[in-house]
């Protein structure tokens, strides 16, 4: 059957100097052999042409089962075509380029150099060892590659393997000359804008988002040219569906697009950028923690960072923090109207005390900013008095509220000077009648009268307050 069925053929071979006892044989197997080489084409013949897995499957894994004569053949082929001087190069080029460099510049700057690992990322040197080091590793992924196809190829495994390499090369490439672009840029900003880092750009930041933009792009055509994908085809097939998908993409990418433009428009705007202290709307507020192109990430000050698309941003009030330099202390203190008499003292004492402990940062000229100690109202068992006071600070710093408690220690070493109490929260029992103020700083038989009033017993007598 394997000699007469070969290649989906018959083929026939007759001896012509055989004797006649072996041609009488012959002619007698001749039918049954006819008939199953016959059988074989057939089934050749209406086998299909389009199948994709079926029967292809454990043949292909079955070639990857490795025997030790495969194991041999494997190691073999590695030892002829590695060489351990290679491995070696881009091990410690890659490894070793960094700390080296770091080394010599310690040796050339003097011995007491005392540079942080911080300060040292931030320098030129650090970014061409880190590049060349990220070239060395490149390398390594390829020739990681090569040794992959050398090894299939031993075990007769058919692969294309050069292309497969070349393509891994290629690709990586462009993406290492895009991270490096973008961060070139990024350095060249920051010289230009004479900032420290990226995220004090400003407006700036446009510029750089659109170099990154065009960066990528360029890198993704690139890519795209290495994987022998025809661009103009591979765009007309996004764009060339029917009614329902053309309705169904153009609802998907509207938000998109809104996100898009309006996170461009905030790049342009003079809103806020990146470390300001802000307020958005009424439910966001914090630290501008990232701008990115569709989203605003805002680190609250309870550490949570929360992403609002740049549309929703745009249609929202924005009042940025970190640009006012004045902010403003106010407090609403209330005494008891047994202390009606000392309540003037009281109030140019405040007034005193705030001015001698408040710094050189205190506004004392009332023409600026108002600073005021007054008796604004009568209020239900109790007087108010406001203290409003202004400070050449930053609001939300931590210069600000030590000045906000020192204008509170202030107030309380006035109403102490006094002898003056501050009024307590008024208390009050529910009953049918209504509510039944209890004042703690009032006449104490007058809260055991409407305890009474209330109950018909005197409760046990309560602590002074």
């Amino acid at each position: 059957k394997r000699d007469l069925c070969k290649n989906d053929k018959v083929n026939i071979i007759l001896c012509s100097t055989t004797t006649l006892q072996q041609g009488s044989s012959l002619r007698r197997r001749q039918p049954t052999l006819l008939q199953a080489a016959k059988q074989g084409a057939a089934v050749a013949k209406n086998s299909p042409k389009s199948l994709a897995l079926a029967g292809t499957l454990f043949r292909t894994l079955r070639k990857l089962v490795i025997g030790p004569a495969a194991a041999k053949k494997i190691v073999a082929a590695l030892r002829r075509e590695a060489h351990y001087g290679d491995i070696a190069i881009l091990l410690s080029v890659g490894f070793g380029v960094v700390p080296l460099w770091r080394c010599i510049r310690k040796l050339r700057r003097g011995t007491a150099d005392d540079e942080s690992d911080e300060a040292w990322r931030r320098t030129s040197h650090y970014r061409i060892a880190k590049s060349v080091s990220q070239l060395a590793s490149i390398g390594g992924v390829v020739y990681f590659f090569d040794m992959l196809g050398v090894a299939l190829n031993a075990i007769n495994v058919k692969t294309n393997t050069i292309k497969l390499s070349m393509i891994v090369a290629h690709i990586s490439l462009a993406l290492w000359a895009a991270v490096n672009l973008s961060a070139g840029k990024q350095m060249v900003l920051c010289r230009l804008t004479n900032v420290k880092a990226p995220y004090m750009l400003g407006r700036t930041k446009i510029y750089d988002r659109m170099g990154n933009g065009l960066i990528w792009m360029t890198a993704a055509l690139f890519i795209l040219d290495i994987l022998e994908l025809e661009t103009g085809k591979a765009i007309g097939s996004i764009f060339a569906l029917g009614s329902v998908g053309t309705l169904v993409f153009s609802l998907a990418s509207k938000d998109l697009a809104a996100d898009l433009v309006s996170g461009l428009a905030l790049s342009a705007s003079n809103k806020f950028y990146e470390g300001d202290n802000v307020r958005i709307g009424t439910k966001y507020s914090g630290i501008v923690h990232n701008m990115n192109w569709m989203t605003t990430e805002i680190r609250g000050f309870d550490e949570i960072i929360t992403k609002i698309p740049n549309s929703q941003v745009a249609g929202l009030e924005v009042s940025n923090l970190s640009r006012i330099q004045r902010s403003q202390v106010k407090q609403s203190i209330y005494f008891s109207y047994r202390d009606i008499d000392k309540l003037p003292d009281v109030i140019h004492a405040i007034k005193q005390e705030i001015d001698f402990d408040g710094g050189p940062k205190l506004i004392r000229d009332e023409s600026v900013r108002p600073f005021w100690v007054h008796w604004r109202e009568f209020r239900e068992e109790k007087l108010e008095v406001v203290v409003d006071t202004h400070f050449l600070i930053r609001h939300g710093c931590k210069e600000y509220y030590d000045a906000r408690q020192k204008v509170l220690e202030a107030i309380a070493r006035a109403a102490k000077k006094n002898n003056m109490k501050f009024a307590l929260p008024i208390l009050s029992i529910q009953s049918d009648g209504g509510a039944t103020p209890l004042t703690p700083d009032g006449d104490m038989a007058a809260q055991y009268r409407n305890w009474n009033d209330i109950n018909g017993s005197s409760p046990a007598e309560p602590a002074d307050p």
